[in-house]
């Protein structure tokens, strides 16, 4: 269902950026309940939704708690928050995206294991992030995400350092932040965001992608989208990392600045096949039609306990 011609929403846009900040500070994204686009979308999308809502139906509120009045204004549908990655949590089915962040987020929260927290990963195009040809030539190293401290840029710093090897920069940050990360590290490129299949152009041309996540990490598609691509997904030991270690069988996860050394290390070393096998390892787990069948399989678990609770309609 469309809510919106693609005029008004071009006019919209406009509008919202121009209530951005143009100082170079990080503006992150337009996805706040304040701004423009929001209301005017939410505004449409209840309308849209009187339209054509049935009772019973499933409402999945991916934007979390900001289309929370959704259950007062359709009780009785169920209610789902799918690919969870954040902490303020409401309805009565969740999905994380993580079995480490729903344990983060319960034991933050003070809430006991629920019948109604379920785990779905996020899931990936693998005809956009998938393994190059043979042929296909590797160089370099590469970071993709927010520029800002948390997310490891004194760990890269350092790394370029010890390692005397040039990191690519690829994401979006305060411009006065970047500018001194450059001074302090000069073989860290900051290029700017990419978007679509050119951020999977430069995956199949790493040799690995650095995720030094400083902070309890709910999941990290960089990671995911790195190894579907063949480069080496280079992460810390914090929040979801290992567990995508666990169930794939590749990756690498560090604590100290050595460890992350090693890898890289490791990461020029390693040849087509294991490349190979690493990206089908993924694919596996984190491909969209394979995430789809675990979405399959979780609403109908969900639909089951909302009708029968957690006994599911077993006799």
């Amino acid at each position: 269902v469309g809510i919106y011609d693609s005029m008004t929403l071009e006019h919209l846009r406009k509008k919202a950026i121009s209530e951005l900040k143009t100082d170079g500070s990080y503006q992150g994204n337009l996805a706040k309940t304040e701004s423009t686009l929001f209301k005017a979308f939410h505004s449409a999308l209840v309308s849209k939704m009187h339209i054509h809502y049935e009772p019973g139906d499933i409402i999945l509120h991916n934007f979390g708690i900001p289309h929370r009045q959704l259950a007062e204004v359709f009780p009785d549908a169920v209610h789902i928050e799918p690919g969870i990655g954040y902490n303020h949590v409401w309805a009565p089915y969740r999905i994380y995206e993580s079995y480490a962040w729903m344990a983060h987020v319960n034991g933050r929260n003070g809430e006991n294991p629920r019948y109604g927290d379920f785990y779905v990963p996020n899931h990936f195009d693998t005809t956009v992030f998938k393994m190059p040809g043979a042929e296909v030539e590797r160089s370099g190293f590469v970071y993709m995400g927010r520029i800002q401290q948390d997310k490891g840029m004194d760990v890269i710093g350092r790394l370029s350092q010890l390692t005397d090897r040039e990191v690519t920069m690829i994401g979006e940050g305060d411009e006065r932040y970047m500018k001194a990360l450059h001074e302090a590290y000069p073989r860290l490129n900051f290029i700017g965001p990419v978007t679509g299949d050119e951020r999977a152009r430069f995956l199949q041309t790493a040799w690995g992608v650095l995720t030094p996540t400083q902070y309890f990490e709910p999941f990290c598609g960089v990671a995911v989208e790195a190894a579907l691509c063949g480069a080496l997904p280079i992460m810390s030991d914090f929040g979801v990392f290992p567990e995508h270690l666990m169930r794939t069988g590749y990756g690498t996860v560090s604590r100290t600045l050595l460890d992350y050394a090693g890898m890289m290390e490791y990461a020029l070393s390693m040849g087509f096949t294991d490349r190979l096998r690493m990206a089908d390892a993924y694919a596996d787990k984190y491909g969209m039609d394979n995430v789809a069948d675990d979405y399959r399989d979780v609403f109908a678990k969900i639909l089951a306990i909302h009708e029968h609770g957690w006994e599911g309609g077993a006799p």
